[in-house]
């Protein structure tokens, strides 16, 4: 093993907060040093440009230091000290001095009692400090949610931040590390393995032989007859570096994007020339290809101590992304033309998705036909850590990738060299002869193209499923390849071509993680890799949608996994505030979850066919999720329940989704998935489960263009996406309104005027302040009907229960008698009324106030929810809405009390 060059200290790389530096006098300073090295650019050679680019990145890193703002060095107590708190522990330590003065330290006495007891008042005031400190965070989050998305974000994140993830002990090789300078060393002993070549018995020595000796003539050809790369203007290399995104981990030089964005005109001159030399020369400075590799814990339940749960994440120099993305913007159009239809990975104009739409089909279309349909779901191991370098240069050449770019592209694997950071350490170098970086530009686009002859074999021979005429035998997402067969005897041919191409490329097919889903269980089949026979489970999750073979359409298990991912998602959000009463406003806690808890709701439920109970059962739990939020009890009506947040149900997200994906579907015209939506079309009747003609219906629903129609002439994108929000929208909140005008609790509700998006008054003017909130509760429950109430109870109790108001004993207690008429709750009324009073007086005319406050009606309805009167503002609304919030709040309180 290499010398280990850890640190006995953690290596702390001080970030630069660009937003609190002058980057105009960055930007003045790094010109001024790069005009210095114009003329040493420009005799670059060989021998000296990864001095020169070393010098480069310590000239914007130093310049960029010092102008850092420095921050003082304080140690930060874990529990905030207020005076308070330091007078109590100064006289509790004040007794305890006395009573240890006493002879017999007698616990009775009066030094030791009143110790104890300011003891118990310094716990209490910290612990309201600390909920203080929680109340204000909620407020802050309430606040920023209308003002500073950035902000609001990341304090979202912090509150929702867990312990860290990283483990405290490494299993590998039957060894066992349990501290970091171990732990360190076994991740680097981990990846330089994987990062080694093996020989496998199965794996092709002659074909390897063959392939390398190719690459040794490709070479020779390509270097003495050159073919020039397109040089590099000033534009280009501009436009490749602000195309970058802020924000990310420097590597072992420091330099991030930032730099270079803020490096002034002289810099982009100069790497212009560093990259024109580096096409021209086919060299690539060490610099630009060291990296630094993170484990990243991959969750989902895998053991923590296991290497094997962990994905290598490595970041690399940014100049050398540039240089990558610039190389690779020269051969896009070279890839795209040889890429595989059924490649929706890694691919421009393709969507992931999609190839779970194709299984679905495939499956309805088995069950339709009464055919057998069967699903090899195989599992490259390490796929990204073990490609073999030579077979990727041959793969390159027979892309069409020759010529100075195919020497460019094999410099880029040249010398590759990794070291791994842990905990703030380094571990020792160790070279990576195998490998495409996750976190390298290139890195996607050459996968690709690594897997594409195999995908190409397939589509060639057409071996595999079809949907008609048109093929759909390997939807491929990247590295996740899926077999469809309807013949089990053709499934095993297409395994043996798999691992045919796998043995020749030198990569293991796993046979633990890889499985096959059959409709029928019936029948019995086997199907193995190398001799080992694969699984047949029940379900088996494809691009993390969950497949099985019993339901009618293969897919029962989604939705309560969906549902079951979302109320994590709920659980997480808790520490930011989304927990229903004593937590942020639900205008502020919709905004979290539309933005966290839906997209997992709803992810990969607009490709497959939801039956009618998934709908229910979506429906029911998003229901009940919107209700917790504003503490709404079980039995308030569905329908007002969404109209107070201006939330259209679930089931309309999912339409959405699948009418946009089919726009995405028809744009893309060569597409496999294009030429299924024609023939399914054309072809399928009414009564089929077929997901195109799910989407006729929708489409007749919402009185949109038919499919037919956006098959000829696809619509724009964002025009389509508008069109659809705005008749989804409309459809549902019609819907919503026509059933909330027969439920008799909403009679008093502003129904007419709710506007999806946007929440109703009596949430919108419940601000920042979370005691509000808990007015709002009530006010909201009121406007509900929900508000249990004597006369309630009644009803509960089929009328064994009296609806006499329990503190007047006059009459019956309904919403009028409670907020407009008990005597008994008129002391705590009257302020509020009078200020109502003033308040109304200076904007209504004589009959127009008369008429409010002589009628109770009117002004049982001005209380509940005064924006049913047009004649106010929305200003006015909100500032009436307050009054009538303390109000309802008020005697809440009072007849809670007086009952008790």
């Amino acid at each position: 093993m290499q010398a280990v060059k850890t640190l006995n200290e953690k290596v702390h790389v001080h970030r630069i907060k660009w937003n609190k530096m002058d980057t105009s006098e960055y930007e003045k300073l790094v010109d001024i040093e790069m005009k210095k090295k114009i003329n040493e650019s420009e005799t670059l050679t060989v021998n000296n440009i990864n001095s020169f680019m070393s010098s480069i990145c310590n000239t914007i890193v130093s310049t960029a230091e010092k102008l850092q703002p420095r921050k003082n060095k304080s140690v930060k107590r874990k529990r905030e000290w207020t005076p308070q708190m330091s007078n109590l522990a100064k006289d509790a330590n004040f007794f305890h001095w006395k009573w240890k003065m006493e002879d017999n330290k007698n616990r009775n006495s009066e030094n030791y009692r009143k110790m104890r007891s300011i003891k118990k008042n310094l716990r209490s005031v910290q612990r309201r400090h600390e909920a203080n400190k929680r109340q204000n965070k909620m407020s802050e989050i309430m606040t920023l949610s209308e003002t500073n998305d950035k902000q609001f974000y990341s304090l979202v994140k912090h509150q929702r931040k867990q312990g860290s993830s990283s483990t405290s002990i490494l299993k590998y090789n039957d060894n066992v590390a349990d501290c970091d300078e171990d732990i360190l060393e076994t991740w680097a002993d981990y990846f330089e393995d994987l990062a080694t070549p093996v020989n496998n018995p199965c794996f092709d020595n002659e074909y390897k032989t063959r392939v390398e000796n190719d690459n040794c003539v490709l070479h020779e050809i390509y270097s003495t007859h050159r073919d020039p790369l397109q040089m590099v203007k000033e534009e280009e290399v501009l436009d490749c570096i602000l195309s970058f995104k802020n924000g990310k981990s420097p590597d072992e030089t420091r330099v991030t994007s930032e730099h270079l964005k803020h490096g002034g005109q002289n810099l982009i001159y100069i790497l212009t020339i560093i990259v024109n030399f580096i096409f021209q020369n086919i060299h690539i400075p060490t610099v630009l290809k060291n990296g630094i590799a993170c484990p990243i814990f991959k969750s989902g339940g895998k053991p923590i101590d296991n290497p094997n749960s962990y994905r290598k994440i490595t970041v690399t120099n940014p100049i050398g992304k540039m240089i990558e993305k610039l190389h690779l913007s020269r051969n896009s159009k070279t890839i795209s033309k040889i890429q595989s239809i059924l490649q929706k990975g890694f691919t421009e104009g393709e969507c992931p998705a999609i190839a779970g739409l194709i299984l679905t089909e495939l499956f309805i279309e088995a069950i339709e036909n009464n055919r057998n349909i069967f699903f090899a779901l195989t599992d490259a191991q390490k796929a990204f850590d073990i490609v073999w370098h030579d077979g990727l240069f041959r793969e390159m050449f027979k892309c069409n990738i020759v010529g100075d770019n195919w020497l460019l592209f094999k410099e880029w694997y040249n010398n590759v060299q990794t070291k791994i950071k842990w905990q703030g350490q380094f571990s020792h170098t160790f070279p990576e002869l195998q490998v495409v970086r996750q976190g390298g530009v290139w890195s996607p686009a050459a996968y690709t193209i690594f897997i594409n002859s195999l995908l190409k074999i397939y589509e060639t021979e057409q071996i595999g499923a079809r949907i008609g005429s048109v093929y759909c035998g390997v939807p491929t997402v990247a590295d996740d390849v899926t077999l469809v067969s309807n013949d089990p005897f053709e499934l095993q041919s297409m395994l043996d071509i798999q691992m045919f191409h796998a043995n020749k490329q030198r990569y293991i097919i796993s046979s633990q993680k890889s499985c096959v889903l059959q409709r029928k269980r019936n029948e019995t089949h086997s199907w193995n890799i190398n001799g080992q026979t694969l699984k047949t489970p029940d379900t088996a999750t494809h691009l993390g949608i969950k497949r099985d073979n019993g339901s009618k359409t293969g897919t029962k298990e989604v939705v309560p996994d969906r549902i079951q991912t979302a109320r994590k998602t709920v659980y997480a959000l808790m520490g930011a505030g989304l927990h229903g009463l004593n937590g942020i406003n639900p205008k502020v806690s919709l905004h979290l979850i539309n933005c966290y808890v839906i997209p997992r709701l709803v992810y990969g439920l607009d490709v497959i066919c939801l039956s009618a109970k998934d709908i229910k059962n979506l429906s029911t739990y998003f229901i009940k999720l919107m209700k917790q939020i504003q503490h709404l009890p079980e039995r308030t009506a569905n329908t007002g329940t969404l109209l107070l947040l201006g939330q259209i149900p679930i089931e309309a997200v999912v339409h959405k989704r699948m009418l946009c994906t089919f726009r995405n579907i028809v744009a893309n015209k060569n597409s496999v998935e294009y030429n299924i939506a024609n023939r399914q079309l054309a072809i399928k009747s009414k009564d089929s489960k077929s997901w195109f003609i799910r989407i006729v219906e929708l489409t007749d629903k919402y009185e949109l263009p038919s499919p037919h129609e956006l098959l000829v002439n696809p619509p724009c994108k964002y025009k389509w996406k508008k069109l659809v929000s705005k008749v989804v929208n409309f459809f549902w909140l019609d819907k919503l309104k026509t059933e909330a005008k027969d439920k008799s609790t909403l009679n008093l509700l502003n129904i007419e005027d709710t506007i999806i998006g946007k929440t109703h008054n009596i949430w919108f003017s419940g601000g920042a302040e979370p005691f509000a909130v808990k007015r709002c509760n009530i006010k909201s429950k009121l406007a509900c009907g929900t508000y249990t109430l004597q006369q309630d109870r009644a009803k509960f109790s089929r009328q064994s229960v009296s609806p006499i108001c329990q503190l007047c004993k006059h009459e019956p207690e309904d919403r009028e008698h409670f907020i407009i008429k008990c005597k008994v709750l008129e002391e705590v009324r009257s302020p509020f009324i009078d200020k109502l009073r003033c308040y109304i007086q200076d904007i209504a005319s004589g009959i127009l106030f008369d008429e409010l406050f002589q009628s109770n009606n009117n002004l049982l309805q001005l209380i509940v929810d005064c924006s049913k009167f047009h004649f106010l503002t929305n200003q006015q609304h909100v500032h009436i809405e307050k009054i009538s919030a303390g109000l309802c709040f008020s005697l809440h309180q009072k007849r809670s009390s007086l009952l008790e």
